[in-house]
C-alpha cells in the first residue's frame, strides 16, 4: 500500500511501518508470488506503492530483482533499512515515485504488481497505462483491489480509499490501457470479510487514536506463515460477489 502512514482525526495513510502486514496481507502476497512464479521464473518485478517492502523482500529472497516505488520517503528509507546487511540486498531497488509517473523506462519490467494500491490513486487509469508502458512485451500485470463499491464505508474512508471496484470496472480499465485480461476473480468470503470488520477496522481506529505514541505491532514471519493459511478457505468458498477482494492478472501483448 502506498503513501505515508499519517495520523489525523479522520484518516490513515499506509506505507512506512508494519502496522497492517498481518496474516491476511501475508496470504494475499503469497497469492501474488505464486502467480509471478507461474509466469516468470526470474526477472524484474516492480511493486507499485511498495510501502514497507514486505513483498519486495520475499521476491528478492527467491531470486527476483525486486523494484519498488512509493510516494513516501520514509517508506523508502524503511525498505533500505530492512534489507541492509543481507546478501540479497542488491536484488532490491527502491525509490520514491508516483504510480502515475513511474520513474522507469519503457519495456524495463517483466512483471508489475499493484497490490492494494489503485484504490488509493485518484487517476487510476493513468497508473494502469504507466504499468503498461514499463512492462516488456508479454509482461504480466498483477492487481489486487477491494471489491463491492456498494460496501464502500468507514474502513475505506479511514484507509484513504477513493473507490472500490467491480470485476467489470477493473476489466474495462485494463483493456482500455491495452492489456489482455487473463483472469479476474473475486474472493474474501467469509474469513477476509470477518477479518476486516472485526480486527482490521478496530486496529485502524486504534492506530489513529494512538498516533505515534504506541509502536506498531510487528508479526513474526513464522506466525504470519502459519496463520495466513486459514485464509485459503476464502479461495474455496467463492460465492458470487460476497468477497471483498478482487485479484486480476493481465498481460501486455507481445
Amino acid at each position: 500500500m502506498s503513501g505515508r502512514l499519517r495520523h489525523t482525526a479522520k484518516t490513515i495513510d499506509w506505507g512506512d511501518e508494519a502496522s497492517f502486514t498481518g496474516p491476511q496481507h501475508y496470504f494475499r502476497e503469497s497469492l501474488i508470488i505464486r502467480t509471478i512464479k507461474s509466469v516468470l521464473p526470474k526477472g524484474n518485478v516492480l511493486d507499485l506503492g511498495c510501502g514497507g517492502g514486505s513483498l519486495m523482500v520475499r521476491l528478492a529472497r527467491q531470486g527476483y530483482h525486486a523494484y519498488g516505488i512509493d510516494m513516501s520517503p520514509k517508506a523508502v528509507a524503511r525498505v533500505k533499512a530492512t534489507v541492509a546487511g543481507y546478501a540479497w540486498r542488491k536484488m532490491v531497488h527502491v525509490r520514491t515515485g508516483d504510480a502515475t509517473k513511474i520513474p522507469y523506462p519503457p519495456a524495463s519490467m517483466d512483471a508489475v504488481v499493484a497490490g492494494e494500491t489503485l484504490e488509493h490513486v485518484i487517476h487510476d487509469r493513468v497508473a494502469v497505462s504507466e504499468a503498461y508502458r514499463v512492462l516488456k512485451p508479454g509482461g504480466s500485470f498483477i492487481i489486487t483491489v477491494p471489491a463491492n463499491p456498494r460496501k464502500f464505508g468507514e474502513i475505506d474512508r479511514l484507509a484513504g480509499h477513493v473507490r472500490r471496484y467491480t470485476r467489470n470496472d477493473l476489466s474495462y480499465i485494463l483493456k482500455n490501457a491495452g492489456f489482455t485480461v487473463e483472469r479476474i476473480f473475486q474472493w474474501g468470503f467469509p474469513l477476509t470479510n470477518l477479518w476486516q470488520t472485526y480486527l482490521l477496522l478496530p486496529l485502524i481506529r486504534w492506530r489513529i487514536k494512538q498516533g505515534d505514541a504506541v509502536p506498531a505491532p510487528v508479526w513474526p514471519e513464522p506466525a504470519l506463515r502459519l496463520l495466513s493459511q486459514v485464509f485459503s478457505v476464502d479461495l474455496v468458498i467463492r460465492r458470487g460477489d460476497r468477497g471483498d477482494c478482487l485479484f486480476a492478472v493481465a498481460r501486455k501483448n507481445p
